[in-house]
């Protein structure tokens, strides 16, 4: 029930071929919207859970390292992202049979403006420590010096919480950019029946309903830009960027060790922690190619939006929203599937955050590899 500017250029054409594409995108969302609170939910619900384990295995000591406290900074903007939508889904999607008034009150439209602002910072603010993450290790695989500033924990904390206030401050025009309407007027019937108050509410028989529109269409299309040039085309590019330096300089410096190194040197333990070390940058190399994978498609999106204002909003949203929510909370929940297949020694944090003591002691550390997320 989000009213947005009527103006803008036209997208679509007004052709046959058009109203024919239009008409099977909306049957493609038609096929997919009823499973989508409860697919959504069942994510949301496992990627709370995973990233407190994340945030948990990631703070132990053994774990700390500069890359790792950014790690738990995403763990944390996920968390915050996956819990307000927890309760946007409960309320909005599962009981969207409910009566108007009951579903769009006044709290629960303030909810979701602070609903849209926080998940829209919490995101623009994992994607951009995401790329902090990939700055720092590229620059670190260059130095290659133990001693780099940019391996120091307090370091990246101080970074992870500049990142984090600077971001705020940029998405503070998000809260002014929409207001709350009583439309009460415009609603057909606004009646509920009985079964749907609760015994102990006390409200009229005909309530308000409220909704979300526009304050001011300039500001709007400002923060459309904003969002879609500050906190999605810029990171994505950077992230593209990075991902491709570190794949060139783990590549580069695995065939120099192969040209340089005797072949009796493969086996030794130095070695092996060299392998450990670009093993880890593989796989904050997924991690990185999977923000950009869940984040270049919503940049291509708001960007069109805010040149394309009304066509965007009436056709390309209700019909492909859904499906980037999808695969934005996909990406915030599958961290901790990574660490777990790709690094043994989270693997190991874990289980001996999980086990009791003495049957990790006696089961786990017996065959215990070694693996780092870390440097």
């Amino acid at each position: 029930m989000v009213h947005v500017c009527s103006n803008g250029l036209q997208l679509f054409p007004d052709t046959n071929e058009t109203r024919i594409f239009l008409q099977n995108l909306s049957r493609l969302r038609s096929v997919y919207e009823p499973y989508h609170g409860g697919i959504c939910l069942t994510i949301c619900v496992f990627g709370v859970v995973t990233n407190v384990i994340n945030v948990i295995v990631l703070s132990k000591r053994q774990m700390r390292s500069s890359v790792n406290i950014i790690l738990v900074g995403i763990a944390l903007c996920d968390m915050g992202t996956m819990a307000s939508y927890i309760v946007y889904l409960l309320h909005f999607v599962v009981q969207e049979g409910t009566c108007l008034s009951l579903l769009y009150s006044y709290a629960w439209m303030l909810y979701l403006v602070v609903h849209m602002l926080v998940s829209n910072t919490l995101h623009a603010t994992s994607l951009w420590l995401a790329v902090v993450m990939a700055c720092i290790r590229t620059v670190t695989l260059r130095e290659r010096s133990v001693t780099s500033r940019w391996m120091n924990v307090h370091v990246a904390r101080k970074v992870c919480t500049v990142t984090f206030v600077v971001v705020q401050l940029f998405c503070v025009p998000m809260l002014f950019s929409n207001q709350i309407f009583d439309i009460s007027h415009e609603v057909a019937n606004n009646t509920c029946n009985e079964e749907s108050v609760s015994e102990n509410a006390s409200m009229s028989t005909r309530a308000s309903t409220y909704t979300i529109r526009v304050s001011d269409c300039r500001l709007y299309i400002g923060v459309l830009w904003m969002n879609g040039i500050l906190f999605k085309t810029i990171p994505c590019v950077a992230l593209s960027l990075f991902i491709g330096s570190l794949i060139y300089t783990v590549r580069n410096a695995r065939q120099r060790r192969d040209s340089l190194m005797p072949l009796n040197f493969h086996s030794s333990a130095s070695s092996a922690g060299i392998r450990r070390y670009d093993r880890t940058t593989i796989m904050l190399v997924v991690v990185l190619l999977l923000f950009l994978i869940s984040e270049l498609p919503q940049g291509i999106v708001v960007l069109l939006s805010a040149i394309f204002v009304a066509d965007v909003q009436r056709y390309v949203y209700p019909n492909i929203g859904n499906f980037l929510d999808l695969l934005s909370l996909v990406n915030s929940s599958v961290t901790f599937i990574l660490y777990c297949s790709m690094s043994d020694k989270f693997r190991q944090a874990f289980w001996q955050v999980l086990l009791p003591k003495k049957v990790y002691l006696k089961w786990y550390v017996r065959n215990l590899g070694s693996n780092v997320i870390r440097r």
